[in-house]
């Protein structure tokens, strides 16, 4: 609903009034006074309805889960926790991982995983304009590394070696309405958080240089709240808070004109287990 803008008019008072000479510092006390008691039924009148909070157990959720693993030479890509939510407590999550050990000759082992959990929150509408505040809580860690690579490089004019980790956790959430495709996105997504760690030896007509970027590891235990501004929402409709969450984790090396050896990766995105999950703490509808 649109805010409200209240106007005080100046009136003509009748009768016998006595002058009196007021000071600029009364005028603007009387003022603010004034605006201080009319701002809260001038809010009231802007709700226009109260605002409905839902908390765990939520009824009437459902979800939606993918997964998908690939896997090349000496890598291999690993789901080890399935998304899942209870709608009980409101915790939902995935894990996955992926590794490899260079093997060659080879042109390249790769590996990775991803996971992707949406939850479908039923909500209830006002017809009008609605504000819909979905708060979550996310636990999780993030985890990129590699090691032991030795890369010996053969020719001057082009040659190469990669060790490289990478893993990424994010979200997005949106309203739809069932009844007729509509959907509004939240103000803005969950960037989330990854890490990408490297070894990148390389010559190049005579030109060399050797890239290292540090192992990664981080623990995430952050707010991530979605608001959504709805208009023209219809009481009659059925409308659904589509939130999901995606990870992802890869690993690869390679070697062209050189010899990769004794390298490792490894990448990770736990988002479930004991103390991990990402936890629906309310939605709000105003």
């Amino acid at each position: 609903m649109e805010p409200q803008h209240v106007t005080v008019r100046d009136r003509p008072v009748h009768g016998a009034v006595p002058r009196r000479r007021w000071s600029a510092l009364t005028i603007a006390l009387l003022g603010i006074a004034g605006l201080l008691i009319l701002s809260p039924l001038a809010g009231a009148s802007s709700a226009g309805h109260p605002t409905i909070t839902l908390k765990a157990p939520y009824t009437g959720v459902t979800t939606y889960a993918s997964t998908s693993t690939s896997s090349s030479g000496c890598a291999m890509g690993k789901v080890t926790r399935a998304p899942s939510f209870d709608a009980t407590t409101g915790v939902g999550g995935f894990s996955m991982k992926t590794d490899a050990t260079s093997c060659g000759p080879f042109y390249g082992d790769s590996g990775g995983a991803s996971a992707g959990l949406t939850v479908f929150v039923p909500i209830p509408a006002y017809s009008g304009n609605n504000v819909i505040h979905a708060k979550w809580t996310v636990k999780a860690t993030v985890t990129s590394r590699i090691g032991g690579a030795n890369c010996l490089l053969t020719s001057a004019t082009y040659s190469y070696c990669i060790s490289e980790a990478y893993s990424s956790l994010g979200a997005y959430a949106y309203l739809y309405d069932q009844t007729n495709g509509s959907y509004w996105f939240a103000d803005s997504n969950w960037a989330g958080d990854y890490t990408f760690t490297e070894l990148y030896d390389i010559c190049y007509y005579g030109n060399c240089s050797l890239t290292l970027t540090p192992n990664v590891h981080l623990n995430l235990d952050v707010p991530v709240t979605f608001t959504v501004h709805a208009g023209g929402l219809n009481a009659s409709h059925v409308y659904l808070l589509e939130v999901s969450f995606s990870g992802y984790a890869s690993v690869y090396d390679s070697a062209y004109q050189g010899t990769l050896s004794g390298a490792s990766e490894f990448a990770s995105v736990s988002m479930a287990g004991p103390g991990l999950g990402a936890t629906l703490n309310s939605v709000t509808i105003r």
